[in-house]
This record gives C-alpha cells, sequence and structure tokens, in this order.
C-alpha cells in the first residue's frame, strides 16, 4: 500500500494589490510550509494519517510564475527538503503558470537543485521505474513545453504498464472530450477516454481549481484533481482541503480529504446584518473556506480608495453572504 499526498495550484508568490493592498507576502506563500508541518508525525492529528504518508505528488503550478522571486523559491526548495527527511519521496512537474519553456523558467535556473524528482520530459515516455519507501513504481509523466510541438497537440497516448507494480500518472492540464470547447490556454491537452483506459492506478492532475474525481475503466484506476487550496481571487473556485490517496494494486483507491493547515482558514464570515466598517476591517484580517467568496470582497473593500468600486463591491458581498447563507442553510 502506498500513501500519496496530492498537491497542485498552489499558485506560491501570487500578488493582488486589491486583495492584500500591500507589497507582504500572502497566507498562500506559507502554505507549503504548514503542510509540511502537518506532515510531522508529532503535528499530525490523531488518527489522520497525514503523518504515515509515503509520496508528495506536485502536479503543477506550485508558483504563479515561471520566475518568481529567488528568496521564495529557496524557501519552497528548503521546504520540500524538510518533507524529504520526514521520508516522503517527492515528484513534482512544472505547470503552465510555472511553465518550462521559458529561459529563466525557475524549473531550469533550478534543475541541478531542485529537491526529489523533477520531470522535464516534453514527451510522453515508456513508464520510469522509481522507488519509494524501498517499493518499486512506475511513473508516466511529461511537462509542458512549448519549445517542441508536442505540447500543443492532443495528448492520446498514455504507455501501457509495464508490470504489475503500481503505476501513477501525473500530468497538468485539461482534460478534453468531443464535447469539450476549444482550449486556448498553453497547458497540456488530455484525452479523457483515453487516460480512463490507461489502467494506471493513481492518476494525479493539476489545473482544474474545483476538485474532480473520475473512476477509471478498472476499478482500481483513479482519476483526480485535487483542486486549488486557497483562491486567488473572488471567482477562483477552491477545494480548500488537502488530498490523501492509498492505493494497492488491484483495490479500490482510498480518498481521504483534510482540512488545510493554514492558520485563519476556517474562520466564518459575518452575517449581512454585522456588515460595519469594523466588522469589515476585523473579517478583512481573517481567510475562510465556507465564505471565501464574500472574503475576498471584504479584503477588495477594504483596499479600495474608489467610491465607484466600493459600491460594486459592497453589491457583491451583500450577494456572496446570500449565497453563503442559502448554502449553509440548506
Amino acid at each position: 500500500m502506498l500513501r500519496i499526498l496530492h498537491l497542485a495550484d498552489l499558485h506560491l508568490g501570487y500578488r493582488s494589490p486589491n486583495l492584500y493592498g500591500s507589497t507582504e507576502p500572502e497566507p498562500r506563500d506559507t502554505l507549503l510550509e504548514a503542510i509540511a508541518a502537518y506532515l510531522n508525525p508529532q503535528n499530525a492529528p490523531a488518527g489522520s494519517g497525514a503523518g504515515k504518508t509515503d509520496l508528495l505528488l506536485i502536479a503543477g503550478d506550485l508558483f504563479d510564475s515561471h520566475n518568481p522571486e529567488a528568496a521564495l523559491v529557496r524557501r519552497t526548495m528548503n521546504t520540500i527538503k524538510r518533507i524529504q527527511d520526514l521520508g516522503l519521496a517527492v515528484i513534482t512537474v512544472p505547470g503552465n503558470h510555472d511553465e518550462l519553456s521559458y529561459r529563466d523558467s525557475v524549473y531550469r535556473r533550478y534543475e541541478k537543485e531542485w529537491p526529489g524528482l523533477l520531470v522535464s520530459t516534453p514527451r510522453m515516455e515508456a513508464p520510469m521505474p522509481y522507488a519509494v519507501q524501498g517499493k518499486r513504481i512506475f511513473l508516466v509523466s511529461m511537462a509542458y513545453d512549448a519549445r517542441y510541438p508536442t505540447a500543443n497537440e492532443l495528448q492520446s497516448y498514455f504507455p501501457k504498464r509495464s508490470s504489475e507494480a503500481l503505476h501513477i500518472c501525473l500530468l497538468h492540464g485539461a482534460l478534453w472530450d468531443e464535447t469539450s470547447p476549444p482550449v486556448n490556454q498553453r497547458t497540456l491537452l488530455l484525452h479523457r477516454e483515453a487516460l480512463l483506459e490507461s489502467g494506471y492506478d493513481y492518476i494525479a492532475l493539476g489545473h482544474l481549481h474545483q476538485p474532480l474525481e473520475l473512476q477509471g475503466d478498472n476499478p482500481g484506476c483513479l482519476l483526480a484533481y485535487p483542486g486549488m487550496i486557497l483562491q486567488r481571487h473572488a471567482h477562483d473556485p477552491h477545494a480548500g482541503k488537502l488530498l490523501w490517496v492509498e492505493i494497492e494494486r488491484g483495490l479500490a483507491p482510498k480518498r481521504e480529504w483534510l482540512p488545510c493547515p493554514l492558520p485563519g482558514l476556517e474562520a466564518t464570515p459575518t452575517s449581512e446584518e454585522a456588515l460595519t466598517d469594523a466588522a469589515i476591517l476585523a473579517l478583512s484580517q481573517e481567510d475562510t473556506i465556507p465564505g471565501a467568496l464574500a472574503r475576498c470582497y471584504l479584503r477588495d473593500l477594504v483596499s479600495t480608495n474608489s467610491t465607484v468600486r466600493r459600491k460594486y463591491l459592497l453589491s457583491s458581498l451583500t450577494t456572496a453572504i446570500d449565497a453563503y447563507n442559502a448554502n449553509t442553510v440548506s
């Protein structure tokens, strides 16, 4: 049995003056550090199994930019090393925000120093053997790299399994089928049916900010997007949770969703009647999963000096809170 923590779309380094009104690091920049602390058996919640993880998969867009600040990159690499020190293997694939294509891409500049396994191949190749906790698994993966024509083609070829050992597919991209609208983003386009027919034990994807799980043709095959933990702006879908998956050959994968350990993420928003200036200012200091849309509008309200924008945001905030109340009542 292999226990996996599947992360994607952390977008470390994202900055929005409308949200925070300053150049101070956002809470999201501490996401990976909070997760690393959570993985320590001494800090993991009792009975959660968070401290018994074997493998960390990072399915793209770890950074919001292909060229993040050097200090943030160093912090991130040091955090991954601490995760390795806990006994986890770590595999990272670039996304479309932290794209490999650019000459100054973070993954090209730090390739030799990057902790764990960094996927940089621009094409689908035969499953690669890899050791995790003394167990042999096989990895199928590729990185979007616009320097190669294959990057912009529909990915419909997924190599066959090499053995009865566990096979994991790690990709950052958008699923495609005959009903899909045109995709204009710089990202891998993945043939949904072919991927689900691959028979891999776990297909770990990134790019979609909303959680998604699909069962493959084989009952032992699971495809999943973990979703975004912390949204970047008011209309950004997100999960707010961490996804653990246990896989064992021949058995259906087991999933466990746990709240993200980022401080303040579980705070709840106020009611419409409590929208005083003081309440808005207080709530703008907090993060919340249940009322994340309202929370973002609150932060925008606090940081803007525009009377017109404040009027628009207040109207949007009221709508967001009404939606939140409707969801919590139902």
